[in-house]
């Protein structure tokens, strides 16, 4: 079954939802809003937020949303492990130009590689890696940035153990803001409508205006700032010092992303009103007691004045049961984007799972892995190899994808079916004609694949 009014751009969306990156999150900022939802449908996320309470109940009933804000910058500061570019490139690969064929995704990918470069030519001088990405860029290359959810990022746990206080995950500054944003949700800190990303392709920043309050920034997971800490740190009173002091942190931003919409400046783009972005930088204004420097003259889409009501969070305890609010509110809404959170979030019960086949063909682990495939056996040898027999989800009712699958070496049935599928989609050692032939069965949430006058399921493999 397919999403009702669906379009090709619609299934685009959802599979770049299913494996967001910093360059599918340019040209579609709401894939951000997308993760936050999903690390809401899970139960780690919940788990988390009861160990910062510091009880067993994610209630932070007693506390002020500035204590508990401090709490969640202190975890998430302390616990994950902010990595270099060139060590995304090592566990993701890279993203090449050369290979993009969809001509708004190339559009998409020369606008952020530009803010890229323009970013790293300010940072020369300051990190050792700017020049050695200054040249990827110009042979149109860049380390692939996976945006995952809390799950996947909780997963490279056991990649990390040498280092220095054994970090939980790995995380970029923009999984830093997702992340605790999300926390922030679900330990009741503020409302979705309180939320503002401000950011760009380079660098990513998190605002929190819970009501009655001034607000809060957070630097992703470097820094955190209430309204009196970031006056003290640079004087108070004057612009030209919270200007200075603001770009020693900003270098570039170009949009701000909340769960009602987003607004890209240099493009004049918007799926949010004029008013509500004229208040969102009024907002961000206030605080940091100096003007931000764009132009708020966005050109809104028509779609801006049908927009509904969000999913409750209020009073929400767990995964399960953000998941059925968000699955109500779908039904509601009936937007293809709308429901592009569940397939972040990877459930199998989705209406159109066939999301996940394009989306595990998207991967660059399994694109180099598919060399070494010259005929079938090859493939169904590499996948029997993989010793983990359980998702990195856990139960079955969500999908790892291939990349997911060589990088954490676990697997259960279905995602051992999107592997092989991908490697031998990948394979130059098949004609077209054969991976035209190709089939991938998804019935009753048990894969199956037909390749070559054979069949396949997960327990064969």
């Amino acid at each position: 079954m397919n999403l009702k009014d669906s379009t090709a751009d619609d299934f685009k969306t959802l599979v770049q939802a299913a494996r967001p990156t910093l360059f599918s999150a340019t040209s579609r900022p709401e894939l951000i809003t997308s993760l936050v939802f999903a690390n809401l449908m899970s139960e780690r996320l919940w788990s988390a937020s009861r160990q910062i309470a510091g009880s067993s109940s994610a209630s932070p009933s007693g506390k002020r949303p500035a204590e508990m804000l401090a709490r969640i910058h202190k975890f998430v500061n302390g616990r994950f492990y902010h990595a270099r570019p060139l060590e995304f490139a090592r566990i993701y690969g890279l993203h090449e130009r050369e290979y993009i064929a969809d001509a708004a995704d190339l559009e998409a990918n020369d606008y952020a590689m530009g803010i890229l470069a323009r970013g790293f030519e300010q940072r020369m001088g300051k990190v050792s890696w700017a020049p050695m990405l200054l040249e990827f860029l110009k042979m149109g290359l860049f380390p692939e940035y996976v945006y995952p959810t809390v799950d996947v990022i909780l997963a490279h746990r056991p990649l990390l153990r040498d280092l220095p206080g054994k970090p939980l995950g790995m995380t970029s500054c923009a999984d830093e803001c997702i992340l605790i944003a999300s926390l922030a949700l679900a330990l009741r800190c503020c409302n979705l409508d309180d939320i503002i990303f401000l950011g760009s392709p380079f660098h990513y920043s998190l605002f929190l205006f819970p009501e009655g309050g001034d607000g809060f920034w957070f630097n992703a997971k470097r820094e955190f700032f209430e309204g009196g800490s970031w006056k003290a740190l640079h004087g108070g009173g004057s612009g030209g010092n919270a200007k200075q002091a603001f770009e020693e942190r900003m270098l570039i931003f170009d949009r701000v992303i909340t769960p009602r919409g987003h607004a890209v400046f240099p493009l004049k783009k918007s799926t949010l009103s004029r008013v509500e972005v004229h208040a969102l930088l009024e907002k961000m204004n206030r605080f940091l007691g100096m003007e931000l420097e764009v132009d708020p003259d966005v050109q809104e889409k028509e779609e801006v004045r049908l927009r509904g009501p969000l999913p409750s969070i209020e009073g929400c305890t767990s995964g399960e049961e953000f998941s059925r609010r968000v699955r109500e509110w779908i039904d509601v809404t009936r937007g293809p984007s709308d429901a592009a959170c569940l397939y972040t979030f990877r459930h199998i019960d989705v209406p159109d799972p066939s999301v996940y086949v394009s989306a595990a063909l998207n991967g660059y682990k399994s694109l180099l892995r598919s060399a070494e495939v010259s005929n079938l056996d090859d493939a169904v040898s590499m996948v029997s190899q993989i010793p983990g027999r359980e998702s990195i989800f856990g139960g079955s009712s969500r999908v790892a994808l291939p990349d997911e699958v060589l990088l954490f070496d676990t697997a259960n049935g279905n995602e051992r079916m999107l592997l092989l599928y991908a490697l031998l989609m990948h394979s130059p050692a098949f004609p077209r004609s054969d991976k035209d032939a190709f089939s991938i069965g998804q019935a009753s949430h048990s894969w199956s694949i037909r390749c070559l006058n054979r069949e396949f399921v997960g327990a064969d493999l």
